[in-house]
């Protein structure tokens, strides 16, 4: 058996080099990173693993012509895809038979960039949004944040205080936000967040949250709030990680938009 995408009651939207995919049925939002994106677009059912590792690489090498992705590495890929897609309920049938997904060791040689990565999020049904504070656009809260923020503890990379810079893109699909989100530190690291959802906490706030891959990882949960006259502040804290001597908590207070 040969994988086969499942493709009804599904609402498609490019975003960029990725695609978000609206599940009429189960209500829930996936982001799919542009490998996971170029798998469920070609597994129609008549493709091998072979032949569906030859098109992911070829999509690759025409994005990024200095990447050069071997024959395992593509169907190992595939396998990891394909298992993404099956968790959440984007394949037509059951997983075929087709070897273990990408082990840990496979992943060494593989730039985390290509992993094939799926984000997902409930979105409102209309019956919730009964219930629950009325949609509004999540455009209103983009721009540029800028404010103070303090390393927590543990803290053995010595990281210290500085400015931090927030730069917030979301967009309205199906009830949900999806977008980057990228934040400097200082003049230092910045970590490019995507990607990055945006859930409805109240009218005038939502909370965006992302990891963003790398030597440096960092999961954020940040609240952004809309104020008077347009005005709008994010507080949140990052779970920085470093690999060479672990993770630290750092909280951003009061960053307002310029």
């Amino acid at each position: 058996m040969r994988a086969e995408s499942r493709k009804t009651q599904l609402l498609t939207q490019q975003v960029g080099d990725e695609l978000v995919i609206y599940d009429e049925q189960s209500h829930e939002a996936h982001h799919l990173s542009p490998t996971a994106a170029v798998v469920w677009r070609t597994a129609d059912g008549t493709r091998s693993l072979p032949e569906l590792s030859a098109t992911l690489r070829e999509s690759i090498s025409a994005s990024e012509p200095a990447t050069a992705v071997s024959d395992e590495d593509g169907e190992a890929l595939v396998r990891l895809a394909l298992d993404e897609l099956n968790r959440v309920g984007l394949l037509a049938r059951g997983l075929p038979g087709i070897g273990d997904p990408m082990t840990r060791r496979e992943m060494i040689g593989v730039s985390a960039a290509l992993l094939p990565v799926i984000a997902s999020i409930l979105a409102p049904t209309p019956a919730m949004a009964q219930t629950t504070t009325p949609t509004f656009p999540f455009q209103s809260f983009n721009g540029t944040y800028v404010g103070p923020g303090a390393p927590g503890t543990p803290n053995i990379c010595g990281l210290g205080a500085s400015q931090v810079t927030i730069v917030l893109n979301m967009q309205n699909v199906a009830g949900t936000g999806f977008g980057r989100m990228t934040i400097q530190h200082g003049t230092g690291t910045t970590f490019d967040v995507n990607p990055a959802t945006a859930v409805i906490v109240s009218a005038t706030s939502i909370r965006v949250n992302g990891i963003s891959f790398g030597g440096y990882t960092t999961t954020n949960d940040f609240v952004f709030t809309l104020g008077t006259g347009g005005s709008a502040s994010a507080t949140g804290t990052q779970q920085i990680t470093y690999p060479e001597c672990g993770t630290t908590p750092y909280t951003t207070t009061n960053a307002t938009r310029r």
